[in-house]
């Protein structure tokens, strides 16, 4: 096989790092095998079966145990020239991975083209992904938790394998009379030091904080938390055991704005090695360093020379530029190739063949056959492009949506909000942030009617029509029934003509029209809500976490639809970027009041991250008095251990 360079097309000089920690130079390309032994290799793996290609999932959050890896003691993660995917389906042909010690990779690219299952491939360490180093410690948070008796707490601590065997071996060796024993108490007792293994329950503590986790929650048993939490624990186990390789797939789908912005700072600081598949814009800018391609089977990877450009923006802005030199050229390359047909043709109509050539040999692929001028120039590939769209909703009146002295609660006597006032138009771009449990669902359903007012009044225009979105509505979708017979059911107005324009206006590809719901990826699943929504001609749109499941061109499509809507939006998400891009005003829902945020989002977050600061510099002191009593402690031992020595 040629060996296949990492780099795309595109931005190729002053891009390239090296493939390995000992040699700045790529490894040079092997020599060609013959045609027939390539045709058998991949024969093989032609033959493989479904459930021996298929990448298997681990439960709970993985940490690569299928695979034992290589004995190479490489600080890099270097796999070339791999295939992945199934046996109708191949996701990558010839592609390469390089995962450098310390980087930060944002893994992009439309949904359905191999993201999680390349992350799964690097947890299990099978088939190609074996040379994997195996002192690589690679831990993957695909699902949530097992529910148990044990605490949210507990269970991030024993998390941390090491930590308890070194800590057991270490309560053994201070009671031992052996030879040997202060030496090994020694170097267990810098191995601690170096994982901060005395402040753990400080570590957990913070960890859990930061993912909302209040001190009563802490204490709770894991069987009580919903799926939800169960994942943000998930997430605390793998900050808390900082592996090598943190492998993390839509973290902030599981998460609210709040713990989304911890989770970027905490990202931030991250010294480790990180592969994370986002949706999130501001993550990949803020945290990533170099973002990962996945385009036409393979991999391409970018980092901006300037450490304070964003790796996302940079990305977008280079794949651009090279898209549009490859058009060019193609451009010159197809008129070209059409002038020597023409030119053939009028030679004597034949087209020339190329010399040698067998019945049954196709020793030329088509690369060669470009090259001679013998077929068309590979198109180079269009843009994925996602497009949204909302109708005019017309006008029912003023006012649309009002709020006078209203409290809320779910019980007489005990209200969640008091003395609320505000209201909602077709002007209206709000966004509704808050810690969680703060009331910002609760808010939403008094907008929409389901929950009545305790005191004062809730107006809502009778002709007003509200169209809600959240992840809830999705699983009351009819899993059985396909997107067209679902909306047939609910508007039998409209013809099947109107029902597929409608799916097509959301982009849903129309192989997937037909198809049971359930079988539908979480993104076409939100695909088919936003077309219900739409179908309805809402004059109020209430958006509850919209960006879930959807990939980041559908995410920008989502923000185009909602600039050019007609009607009101009120919003609730964790994505920085569709609350700056969409609304015009916050609202922060907070100890039982609903206030207007005067400076704006960014302002809001930027009070978030230096609360957040506040609170590790507190922890950071905390964790140097700790360390200064270990220290303490540390002696003492000796001390004793020396004596029965002596």
């Amino acid at each position: 096989f040629f060996f296949v360079f990492l780099t795309s097309t595109m931005g190729r000089k002053g891009r390239r790092r090296s493939l390995s920690s000992d040699d700045d130079q790529p490894p040079q390309p092997e020599p060609e095998k013959p045609e027939k032994e390539k045709k058998g290799r991949r024969a093989k793996k032609a033959e493989k079966s479904d459930a021996e290609t298929n990448i298997a999932s681990q439960k709970g959050s993985s940490k690569g145990e299928e695979g034992v890896g290589s004995s190479s003691l490489s600080d890099d993660i270097v796999v070339t020239n791999f295939d992945l995917g199934f046996t109708k389906n191949q996701l990558f042909l010839g592609a390469d991975l390089q995962l450098l010690r310390g980087r930060k990779y944002g893994l992009v690219a439309p949904n359905g083209t191999g993201k999680s299952t390349l992350l799964k491939a690097i947890a299990a360490r099978t088939n190609a992904f074996r040379v994997i180093p195996s002192h690589f410690d690679i831990w993957y948070v695909e699902q949530e938790v097992e529910g148990d008796d044990r605490s949210a707490m507990q269970t991030v601590l024993e998390s941390d394998k090491k930590r308890i065997r070194l800590l057991e071996e270490e309560e053994k060796l201070q009671e031992s009379d052996a030879e040997d024993a202060l030496e090994r108490l020694m170097e267990i007792s810098d191995q601690l030091d170096q994982m901060e293994a005395y402040n753990a329950e400080g570590r957990a503590s913070a960890i859990l904080s930061g993912l909302q986790f209040s001190d009563k929650m802490k204490q709770q048993s894991t069987k009580l938390f919903s799926g939800g939490w169960r994942m943000r624990i998930a997430f605390a186990c793998a900050l808390f055991c900082r592996p090598t390789l943190l492998l993390l797939d839509e973290p902030t789908n599981h998460l609210d704005l709040y713990a989304s912005v911890w989770l970027e700072t905490y990202l931030q600081k991250w010294k480790n090695s990180l592969l994370i598949v986002s949706h999130d814009q501001e993550i990949l800018n803020v945290v990533c360093t170099d973002i990962v391609h996945i385009h036409d089977k393979s991999l391409h990877y970018y980092a901006p020379k300037n450490p304070d450009t964003g790796a996302y923006d940079y990305f977008v802005q280079r794949y651009c530029e090279d898209l549009k030199v490859r058009r060019k050229d193609y451009d010159k390359q197809l008129k070209a190739f059409h002038q020597q047909q023409s030119s053939q043709q009028k030679d004597g109509g034949k087209k020339a063949k190329p010399k040698g050539r067998r019945k049954g040999d196709d020793s030329d692929d088509e690369a060669t056959l470009q090259k001679k001028g013998l077929a068309p120039p590979k198109e180079p590939p269009k843009d994925y492009t996602v497009r949204f769209e909302f109708p005019d909703p017309g006008d029912p009146g003023f006012p649309v949506i009002k709020i006078q002295n209203a409290g809320f609660g779910y019980k007489k006597n005990q209200f969640l909000f008091k003395n609320l006032e505000f209201g909602v138009d077709l002007d209206s771009r709000i966004a509704i942030i808050g810690p969680n449990g703060a009331g910002k669902s609760t808010l939403l359903k008094v907008l929409t009617g389901e929950l009545e007012a305790l005191e004062g009044e809730v107006y809502v225009n009778r002709k007003c029509i509200v169209g809600r979105f959240n992840q809830h509505f999705l699983d009351k979708l009819d899993m059985e029934k396909s997107p067209i017979k679902y909306l047939e059911g609910l508007f039998p107005d409209h013809n099947m003509q109107q029902i597929r324009a409608m799916l097509g206006r959301f982009s849903l590809p129309g192989i997937a029209h037909e198809r049971p719901i359930g079988t539908l990826s979480g993104g076409q699943k939100s695909r088919v809500s936003l077309a219900e929504i739409c179908m309805r001609h809402p004059h109020i749109l209430i958006f509850d976490e919209p960006t879930n499941h959807l990939d980041m061109e559908s995410i920008h499509a989502l923000v185009e639809a909602l600039k050019d809507y007609k009607g009101g939006l009120v919003l609730v998400t964790h994505d920085s970027r569709l609350i700056r891009d969409t609304c015009n005003q916050v609202l922060v829902v907070s100890d039982g009041k609903v206030a207007v945020e005067k400076g704006g989002f960014d302002d809001y977050k930027k009070r978030l991250i230096d609360e957040m600061e506040r609170k590790e510099k507190e922890e950071e002191e905390k964790r140097k008095r700790q360390l200064a009593l270990r220290q303490k402690q540390r002696e003492k031992a000796q001390k004793n251990l020396q004596k029965k020595e002596s």
